[in-house]
């Protein structure tokens, strides 16, 4: 195109002027055209070339696109794959711990079935070498043998050893009977239980050595207190630290345990410790400041499928520089609840503003005198316990610091607390007078209501009233409630002692055979029993070396709930004796331990003579005065400790023989006989 617009320009080159000028114009305009040619031609091609860019531009973002692409899958396999290799880690471990415990299982069994050959073996072996040894025995001695071997022939002395192989291939069958069925008996015991019942008579169940020992003490001629702790000159303390001997020779029983609740305290936690805690499939709780006490404890929640014991295991193994400890879960004591009508409480409103004779007897038995009731004026006395009816009749015009510290869920039933409370400060006016109520009392609610709507608490919840105590300055804490051994708990009572705090707890109601309850069984704690208005000892009060003293507790009236009052017994309500008792001469003690208090006090003496297992130093008895630290004299008409029937007439305690006479009713036993 440009080469004919050049020769164009050549052909019109016109020879004149006139011409020329139109030619030039032509010329211009031709120009003008093919520039504007050459501009579009430019532009045409630079577009062409954008275009070409721009579809490059395109097609390398594609390609990034698709190495994104690549890549992410590529991690997200690779991802999928270490997920997998750690679930099969995970399995793997999972299958050999299972194995290791099933051959464990099994090597326990092993062990269990060659332990009962060979102590059935060495009871076989006895017996033959005492048969043998024993001139009674038929093989050594036998006076009709002897005779028909003295009568009979030849003959007849053949027929006899025919006739002694025979009886001893008989006695090789019988042994080999014996042996059967003592195996049979073994494989039996080595199964696991079927049932929650069949495991508990199994763990309760006395061991053969046990059973020897208590035949060994029927024959033996019955063991004199002349050894008693007082005769040998130990101290209440030192009785609890010698070991739990049963009176008659029997055995400590084994311990049903306390299941805690699950969850583990870690004790000043850090906040690495709680992370790790975490990452190891524990929850976690806000942590509980314990001013007083100087630490804190945070809880965690066992994982699912893993057992407390465990739990706690696997948490000192990871974190060895961590404290931890299981949250052990209190009950109250079980009590035996009776009343004129119903369990329920009998109403006040037409009793007389004082009880009689047949209901404050206990009061009468250990010398207590109404002027001892502002003994412990300006006192103060802590009680753990449930919550109380503050509304009833017999706290009336009192101000009583009451304190909810459970750590979860609603509040517990009230008739426990209520009744404990009224005996210490129930008014001297209402129908139900308490001991000292001039002190000052503090009530720390530690228990919640469970799925079974009674009464549970924990550790930490005792923790936090150990600690709300004594900021309150109490100097005497009264305790009803059972848990197992709790190294945390221990630790807070001495730390509280040590200031001058005493313990009183009740020592359980658990049955004679039971074994020690526990906060009374601590060194730092004065365990109290209970007896009835006869001075005998209740009859499902646990015994042992921890019992300190016995004060009454059988057929109390004491306030209930709703402005009623009935009848409670157990070792929950024969402790307010012993701490009312304290309180009025807590200024006088020389030294404000549980073992000083306890020689500064004076007991009258229950069974044989000396401290015993079953009565510790023997039933307390009041102060003579207010601020005296000497005790009363044994009140009259109570000069021996003998057992004859007492002539105060307690309807509670008369025998079941009428429909209408009153018993001890026992809310979880289905059968019982009359109250002792």
């Amino acid at each position: 195109m440009l080469n004919r617009c050049t020769i164009l320009e050549r052909r019109l080159k016109p020879p004149c002027t006139a011409g020329r000028a139109l030619a030039f114009a032509m010329l211009a305009l031709l120009t003008f055209d093919c520039a504007f040619l050459k501009v579009v031609i430019v532009s045409a091609a630079a577009r062409d070339r954008d275009k070409g860019s721009d579809a490059m531009q395109r097609m390398q973002e594609d390609m990034h696109e698709q190495q994104r692409e690549q890549q992410r899958q590529a991690k997200e396999q690779a991802r999928e794959q270490a997920r997998q290799v750690r679930e099969q880690a995970r399995q793997q471990q999972k299958q050999a711990a299972e194995a290791a415990k099933e051959q464990a299982k099994e090597q326990a069994k092993e062990q269990a079935k060659e332990q009962g050959k060979q102590q059935a073996k060495q009871a076989r072996d006895t017996e033959r070498s005492q048969a043998e040894r024993s001139p009674a025995s038929p093989r050594a001695s036998n006076d009709d043998d002897q005779a028909a071997e003295n009568k009979s022939s030849s003959a007849a002395g053949k027929g006899d050893a025919k006739k002694s192989k025979a009886e001893k291939a008989e006695d090789d069958d019988d042994d080999k009977k014996v042996d059967d069925k003592r195996q049979a008996k073994q494989n039996i015991d080595d199964r696991p239980p079927a049932t929650v019942e069949q495991w508990l008579k199994k763990l309760t169940a006395p061991s053969p050595a046990a059973n020897e020992a208590d035949h060994a003490k029927k024959d033996a001629p019955a063991a004199s207190k002349t050894s008693s702790a007082k005769e040998s000159g130990k101290t209440p303390d030192a009785r609890k630290n010698s070991p739990s001997a049963r009176p008659g020779g029997r055995p400590e029983p084994i311990a049903i345990p306390q299941f805690a609740a699950r969850e583990i305290l870690a004790i000043n936690a850090t906040k690495q410790t709680v992370n790790r805690a975490k990452s190891l499939g524990f929850k976690t709780a806000s942590a509980t400041t314990l001013s007083q006490l100087d630490y804190n404890v945070t809880k965690l929640v066992v994982p699912e499928g893993m057992a407390s014991a465990d739990a706690q295991a696997l948490l000192e193994r990871e974190l060895p520089q961590g404290s931890f400890a299981p949250n052990q879960t209190y009950r109250i004591y079980r009590t035996a609840a009776g009343s004129e009508n119903t369990p329920q409480g009998t109403s006040l409103a037409n009793r007389a503003k004082s009880c009689g004779v047949d209901q404050c007897f206990a009061s009468e038995i250990i010398g207590w005198k109404p002027e001892l009731r502002s003994c412990a004026s300006g006192t103060r006395v802590g009680i753990i316990d449930t919550g109380i009816d503050v509304s009833h009749p017999a706290f009336a015009g009192k101000n009583l610091d009451v304190k909810h510290l459970a750590n979860k869920g609603r509040p517990g039933p009230n008739w426990h607390g209520t009744g404990v409370m009224a005996l210490l400060a129930g008014d001297a006016s209402s129908g139900t007078p308490g001991l000292i109520p001039a002190a000052d009392f503090f009530v720390a609610d530690i228990f919640h209501a469970d799925a079974d709507k009674e009464p549970a608490s924990d550790t930490v919840s005792m923790l936090r009233a150990f600690d709300w105590l004594d900021t309150k300055g109490v100097k005497i804490i009264n305790m009803s409630l059972s848990g197992p051994p709790d190294d945390l708990i221990r630790a807070a009572i001495e730390k509280l002692s040590a200031k001058g705090v005493l313990f009183v707890a009740a020592a359980g109601n658990e049955g004679p055979t039971a074994g020690p309850s526990y906060p009374a069984a601590y060194e730092s704690v004065i365990a109290v029993t209970a007896v009835n208005k006869n001075l005998q000892s209740y009859r499902y009060a646990n015994r042992g070396q921890y019992i300190d003293v016995a004060a009454p507790g059988v057929a109390i009236w004491t306030a209930f709930p709703g402005a009623t009052g009935g009848y409670h017994s157990g070792t929950s309500f024969a402790t307010p004796y012993v701490t009312a008792t304290l309180a009025a001469i807590y200024p006088e003690l020389v030294s404000k331990t549980p073992a000083a208090a306890l020689q500064q006090l004076n007991y009258r003496d229950l069974g044989e003579p000396g401290p015993d297992p079953i009565y510790g130093q023997g039933l307390i008895v009041a102060p003579s005065t207010c601020r005296d630290a000497r005790v009363a004299s044994t009140p009259a008409g109570r000069a021996s400790a003998d057992r004859s029937p007492s002539v105060l007439a307690s309807p509670t305690m008369v025998k079941a023989t009428s429909p209408s006479a009153r018993t001890e009713q026992l809310p979880w036993m289905s059968l019982q006989g009359p109250a002792e």
